[in-house]
């Protein structure tokens, strides 16, 4: 199969350069038979429909059962015949007698029109010129007299493209021309040859063309391969000098010249404008195939699309181009065909290519030469930004608008969260913008107009697309121009030529002239883009006609006709540009060199104070100053001058993250890039340290930078430059930071929030610096709390003269210094956030003792040494250079690290497990948001959606049950339940206790106060990286993903009696549970039940009984205690609850304790010295009753529970007992009926 391969790209190669091409065949000589072949000497024909003399359909072997089929083209070697002749006594000399053969038939010979055997099968040729139409040639036929029969000649079933049929052989289609393909390989290969000749622009070599024919006509033929090997290897020879050949390619079939080129939406498209974004280079693939490829937007054609009316895409991957083969339509004039379509300009307003016909006059292109381009696509872009980049000095110099309170727009955007602003358009900042009013457009156009102050008549205007999209690019625009600012004249209307590709930034326009001189000139935008009414600008200005600048604008234009592929022309060019701008810079540097020298004449010290420069470095600007005359001292001045400004002391500062999972210990660093990153903190990398400089105050150089208030008016603004690199932080995003408080302020770590200058204030949008984990990129967001990622502390470091000086000294380390110092403070920063973990018996705040995850520093032999430690730690730089003789040498820094870092080792010994029987909640680290059950059989376990719980609160409490604790390697195995009584295997609830999965809690290795949760002895972690869901990892546990917070839920057991009834007074507000009441006294009025007893008035608390309020809680006995959960909601106490606990007050006349006397449950006189815990008292003084008179207080019957049935009382038992009605009455005679006795109801029979 490999061999049929290789002849059918052979082969279209030969014939038409490509796949798709219909075969271009020699003709038929009248009534000549075909060679016959004889044994090794195999002469191979094609049979293609001879209709009208003109068919091109060739009839292909489709398999040994499966009818012949013809197709347009030849598609491999099934369409590769021979014969062999038979012997037939009484035959005619015009007709013959042969049996078929095919290349692909492996041996068969074709017995039927669908079927091929190893049988012999006669078949008759002859040559007819049929009666009933024009067509010629032979009849192949089953009987030697070609009767007028219908089945027994081949038929191209009315040559529609079908399988092969039978009919009479007397008929148009029924005659089939038989064609040498030996011939025709050789014929076919020259005609192309002489073909490609007509395409000088691609093949202007014709002696390599004129050598390949030689060659092909002198094959010798030996075999189908080796013949085809070497006709294309002559044609490949040919091909090759069109590759790496680049072209300009026009049509003109739809009313125009239209070059081909790419549109903004990334499809091959035509325009009218022919310039550098036309150019496309021809890279050979070979079998006669190129791709194309896009010089300026760096993309390929993509394979043609597989639908009609689809436009065709580019790529920018070689490896996914399409491959394009010539169709030669006249002199340099081709179609680019792949997969048997052509590159055509559609009729589409877009004029966007698309898939058609090569025959049509709009698939046809003419073809430029403009050979192998003289430069790269990287210096090009060089030479074309840096040409751009003469404009804004000749703006500084010249502009005709100089402020921007000269520009108005009729309809400029006002929308608070929307940096656009007059000012950005001359500001030469390409990260700032104008934007006219896309939230209140109206419906007319819209312009921005400039006051010139005095009247012009000629100028020229340049503007600069918006940086951050490619969308509201004016496409027309109307000039008019007016001396009173209100009755405008038209003077020109530019509708071509306006640059929409997202490549092209700039446009410079030609001289702009009117008969009349005019102050006031608008520029009306009539359409944009993307059909806007609004508009977009990053930069505006309106230019003088002078020298100066005529001379930029006839080198643009120069410059963007340039032929690209004269190198002599292109390098002269890109010579005046470079020579233009070295003269501008040069008289730039010179400007700025001879003000700062001026403005820091008394400015200067051999030892600066913060904002002073080193009198050397001035010494050097102000020499290299006077003896710069020519550009060719440019690059010494611009290095004195940028000496000179390094040279100034300035604070320098990391800017630390204070995420808690992946921030901490990382800050922010210069990669090279607009756009920060972030990596391990290090003061020994340049590119780490910071100058912040305040832009306005007496005093813009402070060593402690803080924030201003959460309001748009904020004015903490600094500008923000890299020590390393001498770079803004964010350039593209302004040229300050403005600092704000973190919401709420954060009063322990001082972390600010960032905002970049061209970032609008926003209350709820992404303007805050933010350390994105993924990449480890700056980037914008909307969060604002302290102890997030968005959270930042600016640190000092020390001033940038001391840090040079340390760096210099290498006897005393230099840079080593640095690192080590830097080291030791990357080890207080790990051990801080431990210590913000640890908890210590001796602390006051008892709440604060052994907290699961904390670490219980008590133990620790050496915890006085480690505070010793961690406070020397915190030694600024320059304090500790100072000291680099005696407690702070490098040795001693290093030293110090290491027990910096034995203590994070010790401390993580002594962490608190968590607790079998205990209920914890359980928080991611990264997003402090909870694990949740959702109470239901086989539910997966989620995570909260923010960091607050759940409604219903007890969803994400979680009791640990069969808790083994494992000394050795610190942790906790053990099971997890939900409060609902579910039992959590892997990450779902299960019903039965048998499904609960075993956990193993450990201390996270990474995450301070932290736990990795791993399922059995394996290596699935609980995982939180996806938002919703508690997924599980096959990781390990080194990210923050894996680490989890616990928080402990305070409980409390209650059993109940078989009285069903006791008190309770808790320290925390805690949800009752299901089947119990909880009851409280808020008056003191009491009613006389008799013997000194009393009933009050209960009322109940509704779901949650509150922290510091006593309860009489009732429900039915049993074993199996009763937990109340914590409620963390705010609870609203009564205003008056008589039922205390905690500590007993100093007159306890007034006290009364829950007691049962003589099988009688009550609250009667308390008599102990203090109260037992969790317990609650009644406390309460009867109006107008003494309380000597008061034995006690009962609880009536809707307090009382624990009653199952009604048992029966009678005879002697009945005597023995206190009875009291329903309502609380004691009754001294009970009749027959319902009564209360012990506590219990009981029924009595009879008297």
């Amino acid at each position: 199969m490999k061999e049929k391969l290789l002849f059918f790209g052979s082969l279209l190669l030969l014939i038409a350069g490509g796949a798709g091409i219909p075969m271009n065949v020699c003709a038929q000589e009248d009534g000549v038979f075909p060679e016959m072949s004889t044994g090794d000497h195999i002469v191979y024909y094609t049979i293609r429909s001879g209709r009208n003399g003109v068919g091109n359909r060739y009839v292909h072997y489709m398999g040994e059962s499966t009818a012949m089929y013809q197709y347009g083209t030849v598609q491999d070697e099934t369409a590769l015949f021979y014969f062999t002749e038979k012997t037939v006594e009484g035959l005619s000399d015009d007709v013959k007698c042969v049996e078929i053969h095919n290349a692909a038939a492996e041996g068969l010979k074709c017995a039927s029109i669908n079927s091929w055997t190893e049988a012999d099968r006669d078949w008759y040729l002859k040559w007819f010129t049929p009666s009933n139409g024009g067509a010629k040639g032979f009849a192949i036929c089953t009987d030697a007299t070609f009767p007028d029969n219908n089945s027994v000649a081949w038929n191209d079933a009315g040559n529609r493209g079908q399988a092969l049929g039978w009919w009479k052989p007397d008929d148009i289609n029924s005659v089939w021309l038989i064609e040498n393909v030996e011939d025709h390989l050789k014929t076919e290969a020259t005609e192309r040859l002489d073909e490609l000749k007509r395409l000088p622009a691609l093949f202007s070599e014709e002696n390599i063309i004129n050598e390949a024919k030689t060659e092909v006509s002198a094959i010798a033929w030996t075999s189908l391969a080796e013949v085809k090997e070497k006709i294309n290897a002559a044609l490949d020879k040919v091909y090759r000098t069109a590759d790496d050949k680049s072209i300009y390619l026009m049509t003109n079939g739809r009313g125009g010249d239209h070059w081909l080129c790419v549109n903004t939406n990334s499809k091959a498209a035509a325009t009218e404008t022919k310039g550098h974004d036309c150019i496309w280079t021809l890279n050979y693939v070979g079998d006669g195939a190129y791709t194309m490829h896009n010089f300026l937007k760096n993309v390929y054609l993509s394979p043609m699309p597989t639908e009609d009316n689809v436009a065709l895409p580019v790529t920018a991957s070689a490896i996914g181009a399409g491959c394009y083969t010539l169709s030669v339509k006249g002199d340099d004039l081709a179609a680019f065909e792949n997969s048997n379509y052509a590159v055509h300009e559609s009729n589409w307003a877009s004029h966007e290519i698309v898939r058609w016909y090569a025959t049509e006059v709009s698939s046809q292109w003419h073809i430029e030469e403009i050979g192998t381009l003289a430069l790269t696509l990287e210096a090009y872009n060089t030479a074309t930004d840096k040409l751009y980049s003469l404009i804004y000095p000749l703006q500084q110099n010249s502009g005709l608008v100089q402020d921007a309170s000269n520009y108005v727009c009729n309809k400029p955007e006002t929308a608070g969260n929307e940096p656009s602003s007059y000012a950005h358009l001359l500001d030469g900042e390409y990260g700032t913008y104008f934007h006219s009013s896309w939230s209140n457009t109206g419906t007319d156009a819209h312009y921005l107009q400039a006051d010139l102050q005095e009247p012009v008549s000629q100028f020229y205007f340049y503007f600069k697309k918006r940086q951050d999209n490619n969308n509201n690019r004016p496409t027309s625009i109307t000039i008019s121009g007016s001396n009173d600012g209100e009755t405008f004249t038209e003077i020109q209307t530019i509708s071509s030529g306006l640059p929409v590709s997202s490549d092209k930034l700039d446009y410079l326009s030609a001289l702009v002239k009117s008969s009349e001189a005019y102050r006031y000139i608008r520029f009306t935008v009539n359409s944009t883009s993307n059909s806007t009414i609004f508009f977009t600008f990053s930069e505006f200005y309106v230019l003088p006609n002078t020298e100066d600048v005529k001379a930029v604008v006839d080198l643009a234009a120069e410059w963007n006709g340039i032929d690209l592929g004269n190198a002599e022309v292109v390098q002269a060019t890109m010579n005046t540009i470079n020579q233009t701008k070295a003269e501008q810079e040069l008289a730039i540097y010179k400007k700025e060199a001879k003000q700062m020298l001026a403005d820091n004449e008394n400015n200067h010290a051999d030892v600066p104070a913060l904002g002073q420069y080193i009198t050397q470095a001035y010494n050097n600007l102000k020499t290299t100053y006077d003896q710069t005359l020519t550009v060719e001292g440019l690059e010494a001045l611009n290095a004195a001058l940028d000496a000179f400004k390094r040279s100034q002391n300035r604070p320098l500062f990391t800017i630390d993250n204070q995420h808690p999972g992946y921030g901490l210990g990382n800050s922010i660093y210069d990669a090279g890039q607009d756009q920060p990153k972030w990596k391990a903190r290090d003061v020994a990398d340049r590119t780490m340290l910071w100058s912040l400089v305040a832009t306005s105050g007496d005093n813009p150089y402070v060593r402690e930078i803080e924030g201003g208030e959460y309001t748009a008016d904020n004015n903490h603004n600094y500008t923000v430059c890299n020590f390393g690199t001498g770079n803004l932080l964010w350039p593209s995003k302004g040229n300050y930071v403005t600092v704000y408080n973190t919401v709420p302020k954060d009063e322990t770590d001082g972390s600010v929030l960032l905002k970049m200058a061209n970032t609008a204030f926003s209350q709820n949008g992404n303007i805050w610096l933010h350390a994105q984990n993924y990449g480890q990129m700056v980037v914008l967001w909307n969060t604002k709390t302290a102890h997030s990622a968005s959270a930042w502390v600016v640190t000092y470091v020390c001033d940038s003269y001391l840090y040079d000086q340390i760096a210099a000294d290498e006897a005393n380390g230099g840079l080593a210094y640095i690192s080590a110092y830097s080291a030791m403070k990357r080890a207080r920063l790990a051990l801080e956030s431990y210590r913000d973990y640890t908890c210590d018996e001796t602390e006051s705040d008892a709440t604060h003792v052994h907290k699961v995850g904390y670490y219980d520093t008590a133990s620790m032999e050496n915890k006085e040494e480690m505070e010793a430690d961690y406070t020397k730690a915190m030694t600024l730089l320059a304090e500790a250079w100072a000291q680099k003789d005696g407690d702070f040498s490098k040795e001693k820094i290093e030293a110090l690290t290491a027990r910096l870092q034995g203590y994070i080792a010790a401390i993580r010994a002594v962490q608190v497990l968590p607790e079998s029987g205990r209920t914890y909640c359980f928080r991611t680290s990264a997003r402090k948001r909870y694990i949740y059950a959702q109470n239901e059989d086989d539910a997966g376990l989620k995570i909260t959606s923010s960091t607050d719980r759940t409604e219903d609160e007890t969803q994400v409490y979680f009791t640990v049950t069969e808790g083994v604790v494992n000394a050795a390697e610190k942790s906790l195995t053990g099971k997890l339940k939900t409060v609902a009584g579910r039992y959590v295997s892997a990450r779902v609830e299960k019903a039965d206790a048998a499904d609960a999965g075993t956990f193993i809690l450990r201390p996270h290795p990474v995450v301070p106060g932290a736990f990795e949760i791993t399922i059995g002895g394996g290596n699935q972690h609980w995982d939180s990286q996806t938002v919703d869901n508690l997924t599980l990892q096959q990781t390990g546990a080194s990210t923050h993903e894996t680490a989890w917070l616990l928080e402990e839920v305070k409980t409390y057991d209650l059993t109940v009696s078989a009285a069903g009834a006791a008190t309770l007074y808790l320290d925390f507000n805690a949800y009752i549970p299901e089947g119990l009441t909880a009851k409280y006294v808020s008056s003191e009025t009491a009613e006389a039940v008799g013997e000194g007893m009393y009933r009050l008035t209960y009322e109940s608390f509704e779901e949650v009984l509150p922290t510091a309020n006593g309860a009489v809680v009732t429900g039915e006995p049993d074993a199996t205690p009763y937990t109340f959960y914590e409620c963390t909601r705010e609870v609203t106490a009564p205003a008056s609850n008589l039922l205390i606990g905690g500590t007993i007050p100093e007159n306890t006349d007034n006290l009364y304790a829950l007691a049962k006397k003589n099988d009688r449950l009550a609250f009667y006189r308390f008599a102990d010295t203090s109260f037992k815990v969790y317990k609650a008292y009644l406390q309460i003084v009867i109006p107008g009753v003494e309380a000597s008179q008061v034995k006690g207080f009962i609880l009536a019957d809707d307090h009382v529970t624990g009653v199952e049935s009604v048992e029966s009382v009678s005879g002697d038992e009945k005597e023995d007992r206190i009875y009291y009605d329903l309502v609380g009455r004691r009754v001294l005679k009970p009749v027959k009926g319902i009564y209360i006795s012990n506590g219990k109801k009981g029924y009595i029979k009879k008297k």
